[in-house]
C-alpha cells in the first residue's frame, strides 16, 4: 500500500518540486531493494521475477530516470548497500556510465569486459590511460593488441606511465608486451618522445640486447635518444659491442676504436671505415683510426700479412706510415710488394708534378710574352674620332682609349660607370673629382710617392674608371 501511495504521489508532483521527487524516488528504491533482498533469501524465484520486472519498469519512467541522473552516486549507494550488483550494472548500462561499469568489472576481475568497454569508440581516452596499469598487468597481450588497433587515437606519451610501471614486472610476458607497444609507437606512430625512446632502450638492455644495434642503425634515434644515458646503461650491463656503436654516435671515434680492438678486429675495421654510425669520417680521422688498427695487428697480434691488407682498404695510409710499428728484425719479404707499389706510386706522382710544373712554366712564359707585347701596342687617334657616348670630338677634352677601340671622354666614362658601382666607390669618385676641380694653391708633394695630391687623385680615379671598357667588359656580363 505504501508503495502504491508513493507512486501516485510521485505522479502528482510537479516537475519543479525536485526535492520531493528525489525523496520519493529514493524511498521507492529502498522499498524495492528491501523486497528483492528478502525474496532472494527466501529463494522465491517467481515472485522475485515479477518484482524485478516491476522494478525495471519503474526505473525506465522518464521522471525517475531524470532524478537518478541527477543523483547517481546516491542511487548507486542504495543498490550497493543491498548487494544488488545485477541491478547496479543494469542501471549503469542504462545511464551509459562507462566508468562505473569499469569499476565494477575490475572489482569482479572481469578485465576482458573492461578492455572491451574501453575499446569502444564512445569511451574517452582518459579512462583508457587511467586503467592501463591494471589492464597491462592482468591481460598484457589482449591490452596491447587493443591499443595497437586504436592506433593514433591513443597518445603514446600518456600510455607511457602505465608502461613504465609494468616494465619492472617479474612477469616476462608483461615486459615483452610493454616492449611491443613501445616498438609500435616508435616504428609506426613515429613518436618523438625522448623518455619513451630511452625506456625502450633500457628494456632492450635488460631483456632483448640483440635488438639494440638494429634499433640504432635503422632509425634516426641519435636525434631523439639520450645517447650518453644509454651508453652508461650498456657499459654497466657489459654490452661492449653496443657501446662501440654508441661511442661512434657521440663522435668519440678514438674511444670507440679502443673498445672495438678489445672485442673484435672486424668491428674495429668497420669503425675505421666509418661503417658504423655517424656518416663518413674525415680523411685525417680515418687515417688515424686505420693506423691504430695496423699498430694493434702488428704489435699485439704480430700479423704482418693482415697489416698489409689494411693498406688496400685505406688509400690515405702508406707503407711508410706503418713501418715504425714493425719489429727491428723483420724480413722484407712480408711487405716487399707494398714497398714496390708505394715507390711506383711516388714515381707516378713525381712524373705528374713534373708535367704540372712544365705546364705552369709554359703558362708563365705566355703571360710574360703577352705583357711584353702589350707594352709595345699602340693606336692612332684621328682628329675626327668621336666619343662612344656623347658623339662629340674625342680631342675636345680629356679622354680614355681602350684596346677594344672604344673611346670615351673622362666625364662620359664616369657617367656610364656610376650606375654599376657600389655606394662606397661612388662616394670616392665624387671626392676625387672634387680634389681635381679645386684650384691648386700650393704644390704639395707626397713623401712616399713623390706625386702631388692632384696627381695622386688623378691616378686613383683612373684606376677606378679605366680598369675595363664599360661596353665589352665584365660590367656588361653582370647586367645580362
Amino acid at each position: 500500500a505504501l508503495k502504491n501511495f508513493l507512486k501516485k504521489k510521485l505522479e502528482s508532483l510537479k516537475a519543479s518540486e525536485k526535492t520531493q521527487i528525489t525523496l520519493i524516488v529514493l524511498w521507492l528504491l529502498e522499498i524495492y531493494e528491501t523486497k528483492l533482498c528478502s525474496l532472494r533469501d527466501e529463494e522465491n524465484k517467481d515472485e522475485m521475477a515479477q518484482v524485478q520486472d516491476e522494478f525495471v519498469r519503474f526505473l525506465a519512467l522518464p521522471r525517475v530516470m531524470d532524478c537518478i541522473k541527477n543523483n547517481k552516486d546516491t542511487v548507486y549507494g542504495v543498490l550497493g548497500s543491498h548487494g544488488d550488483t545485477a541491478n547496479l550494472v543494469l542501471l549503469a548500462e542504462s545511464l551509459q556510465d562507462t566508468e562505473k561499469l569499469i569499476q565494477y568489472n575490475i572489482r569482479a576481475g572481469e578485465y576482458g569486459r573492461v578492455l572491451s568497454q574501453l575499446s569502444r569508440g564512445s569511451a574517452p581516452p582518459d579512462l583508457i590511460y587511467q586503467y592501463s596499469p591494471v589492464l597491462i598487468k592482468q591481460i598484457p597481450e589482449q591490452t596491447i593488441d587493443a591499443y595497437i588497433k586504436l592506433g593514433k587515437r591513443l597518445n603514446p606519451s600518456k600510455v607511457f606511465p602505465a608502461i613504465m610501471v609494468n616494465s619492472e614486472s617479474d612477469n616476462q610476458q608483461v615486459v615483452c608486451e610493454c616492449i611491443r607497444y613501445l616498438e609500435y609507437s616508435v616504428r609506426d606512430l613515429d613518436t618523438r618522445d625522448e623518455a619513451l625512446h630511452n625506456l625502450l632502450m633500457a628494456l632492450y638492455i635488460k631483456k632483448q640486447p640483440e635488438k639494440i644495434i638494429p634499433y640504432l642503425t635503422e632509425s634516426d634515434s641519435n636525434t631523439i635518444l639520450d645517447v650518453k644515458y644509454v651508453l652508461k646503461q650498456c657499459l654497466e650491463a657489459g654490452l661492449q659491442e653496443q657501446g662501440v656503436y654508441l661511442l661512434t654516435m657521440l663522435g668519440q671515434h678514438l674511444d670507440a676504436m679502443e673498445l672495438a680492438l678489445s672485442l673484435d678486429i672486424d668491428l674495429a675495421v668497420k669503425c675505421a671505415g666509418g661503417k658504423l654510425l655517424g656518416g663518413p669520417l674525415s680523411e685525417d680521422l680515418s687515417k688515424k683510426l686505420w693506423l691504430r688498427v695496423a699498430k694493434h695487428v702488428v704489435q699485439e697480434k704480430n700479423d704482418i700479412k693482415q697489416a698489409m691488407e689494411f693498406l688496400a682498404q685505406c688509400p690515405t695510409v702508406k707503407i711508410e706510415d706503418i713501418l715504425p710499428f714493425f719489429p727491428d728484425f723483420v724480413t722484407i719479404a712480408h711487405f716487399k710488394s707494398a714497398i714496390v707499389e708505394s715507390l711506383q706510386e711516388y714515381s707516378k706522382h713525381i712524373t705528374q708534378l713534373k708535367a704540372e710544373m712544365a705546364e705552369a712554366t709554359r703558362s708563365a712564359q705566355n703571360i710574360r710574352d703577352e705583357i711584353s707585347q702589350s707594352k709595345s701596342r699602340y693606336q692612332f687617334v684621328r682628329a675626327t674620332d668621336r666619343c662612344s657616348v656623347c658623339g662629340d670630338l674625342l680631342l675636345s677634352r680629356e679622354f680614355y682609349l681602350f684596346s677594344c677601340t672604344h673611346r670615351f671622354h673622362t666625364d662620359c666614362l664616369i657617367e656610364v660607370l656610376l650606375p654599376h658601382l657600389g655606394p662606397a666607390r661612388k662616394r670616392r669618385i665624387n671626392e676625387l673629382q672634387t680634389i681635381l676641380k679645386q684650384a691648386p694653391t700650393e704644390e704639395t708633394v707626397s713623401t712616399f710617392s713623390g706625386q702631388t695630391r692632384e696627381e695622386q687623385a688623378a691616378q686613383e680615379l683612373a684606376d677606378i674608371v679605366a680598369g675595363e671598357c664599360p661596353f665589352c667588359g665584365e660590367i656588361v656580363i653582370r647586367d645580362i
